[in-house]
């Protein structure tokens, strides 16, 4: 597939991360995907990663969890009612004096030269005055299981969160938010 291919051109192998590639090798013209969805793809498991895109465009919606979001994708609904009631995932919504975003889109240099790209599921910069006091980001991903095998990506989002907020990255909380199994787990 062409994100393999990129992937290899783009970075040696000890420096490959979601998101991260050297700018020089970035080509003019490129199909987005995200990474879970292109390898889900790429292993035939069409379904999977359509309900993964729909579960992802209804949480991107999400902006208070005061009530109990409705919408009429019945399958989604029922997948996502656990998480939706789990107060671990409700303290990311309706948060007084914060910046609170879906689907934030980045771009910044890492301290080992390469350009980072990607795009946070949602994150929750909490505010002291007129500055930011630390942040909060949340990935979906289908279940917490092996949440740890996303540390490098989650790693990547927390280096580019502190630059760009200007925050320490002491007070940077990465999470795995579970679509199916409703849990919440704590990862950086």
């Amino acid at each position: 597939m062409w994100f393999e291919q990129f992937a290899k051109e783009a970075a040696p192998a000890k420096t490959r991360a979601p998101h991260s590639f050297k700018l020089e090798k970035i080509p003019q013209k490129i199909s987005v995907v995200r990474p879970s969805k292109a390898s889900k793809r790429a292993l035939g498991d069409e379904k999977s990663a359509d309900f993964g895109t729909r579960i992802h465009g209804i949480l991107s919606t999400v902006r208070s969890l005061k009530t109990i979001p409705e919408f009429g994708d019945s399958q989604a609904r029922e997948a996502l009612t656990p998480l939706f009631e789990n107060p671990d995932f409700r303290r990311f919504f309706d948060v007084e004096n914060a910046y609170c975003a879906n689907e934030f889109s980045f771009e910044c240099a890492l301290e080992n030269k390469n350009i980072a790209r990607g795009l946070i599921d949602r994150i929750v910069a909490k505010r002291d005055g007129d500055k930011f006091e630390s942040i909060k980001i949340i990935d979906y991903k289908p279940t917490t299981f092996d949440s740890a095998k996303h540390a490098q990506q989650l790693k990547i989002y927390a280096e580019c969160s502190a630059k760009i907020f200007g925050v320490n990255p002491e007070k940077i909380s990465c999470y795995i938010a579970g679509y199916l199994d409703g849990k919440v787990s704590k990862v950086i």
